[in-house]
């Protein structure tokens, strides 16, 4: 202050327009390098916030005004396309992933919630090629491999849906829904015994989950058990599934 003081008022006119100038370099070179534009920021945050309370429209609004502040931001593509999924919009999510994707081809989340949306719109292939791409990217995303196990099966590729639920299994020893889709695909494959195992060990898992009662007890049935069988569907039954009910009185009522 004391500098400028003693300068004319033209000089100090002129030093101080060269001052904020300056500033205002310094400033914007803070935002550029910092690799973020002003707002994106907090409309991410706002965004998430949203995404956590299920208000995924008002999410939705939210990281849009995140990519129009920075159309560059892969990771605002992913989160709407993440909402754009939780509202089964998934032609919209696959957009916007597609984007996130092309902005950063590394990201394994973008290219597991790509699959998952082609898999809901029966483009099994492409699900298929995506989840590959996921698992390259990240061999120990034990959902990756979960979930291409089931877009194998639904192909009708049995055996590598059971590859896939090992290597689940492997990753996590407690996967119940593992074991018990193994056992579909081994069921599938006519190895009853295998897939009685599977249904045994998510039964360990999870004693209330009728439906793998309800196919232990098949597999008892086709493996000549019919009591074991019965006592399966009972079991069934008393949780409440209605197939296994239709079993009982077709194959263990007196008379039948």
């Amino acid at each position: 202050i004391g500098i400028i003081a003693k300068l004319s008022h033209h000089q100090q006119f002129f030093l101080e327009v060269e001052m904020w100038r300056v500033f205002s370099i310094v400033l914007f070179l803070a935002f550029t390098l910092g690799g973020c534009k002003p707002g994106i920021e907090d409309h991410l945050k706002n965004g998430t916030a949203k995404c956590e309370k299920e208000d995924h429209k008002g999410a939705i609004a939210d990281f849009t005004l995140a990519i129009e502040a920075d159309p560059q931001a892969d990771s605002a593509y992913l989160k709407r396309g993440k909402c754009r999924k939780h509202l089964k919009e998934y032609k919209e999510a696959l957009r916007n992933f597609g984007k996130a994707i092309e902005l950063n081809p590394k990201s394994s989340e973008a290219f597991f919630n790509m699959a998952f949306c082609q898999a809901e719109l029966k483009n099994l292939q492409a699900a298929l090629e995506n989840y590959d791409r996921t698992i390259e990217l990240d061999p120990k995303d034990i959902d990756a491999f979960y979930n291409r196990g089931i877009v194998n099966h639904d192909m009708g590729k049995y055996q590598d849906a059971i590859d896939d639920y090992t290597k689940a299994i492997t990753l996590n020893p407690g996967y119940e829904d593992a074991y018990y889709n193994r056992g579909i695909s081994k069921f599938s494959l006519e190895d009853y015994a295998g897939a009685l195992a599977d249904f045994s060990k998510a039964i360990e898992l999870n004693p209330k989950a009728a439906d793998a009662w309800e196919r232990r007890g098949t597999c008892k049935q086709k493996l000549d058990d019919p009591s074991g069988a019965c006592d399966d569907w009972a079991n069934a039954v008393e949780l409440g599934d209605t197939t296994a009910q239709e079993k009982i009185e077709k194959y263990c009522l007196e008379g039948n």
